[in-house]
């Protein structure tokens, strides 16, 4: 099987920050999360609370080698729930610089 991904995936957990917003700018929820994999295209996260495919969320990704934290946002573009009632997104980056896609894979925590 050939593999779809354009990136390597790599297993490291992160502190994620992460909001979505309405259209015209309200919160419409915030919360606090772990990457469960990242990649210079995305992440994968686990949630407690169902978010539809398709969403835009705002992340805050803290590396702690760097100061600040990677701020980008990402597009839903698959859910899976699991068996403790909380479900896996894979999120894929719409807004990232490539020097902020760098410091998800350089000097992991």
């Amino acid at each position: 099987m050939k593999e779809r991904r354009n990136y390597v995936r790599f297993k490291i957990n992160y502190k994620v920050d992460y909001s979505r917003l309405s259209e015209n700018g309200e919160l419409l929820f915030e919360g606090e999360s772990q990457t469960e994999d990242v990649s210079k295209g995305g992440v994968r996260l686990k949630l407690d609370q169902f978010i539809k495919e398709g969403a835009i969320l705002d992340l805050k990704i803290y590396n702690t080698s760097y100061k600040k934290p990677i701020v980008c946002n990402a597009r839903i573009v698959w859910v899976n729930k699991e068996r403790d009632n909380c479900f896996v997104y894979g999120l894929d980056f719409k807004r990232i610089g490539w020097t902020e896609s760098d410091k998800l894979i350089e000097n992991p925590d």
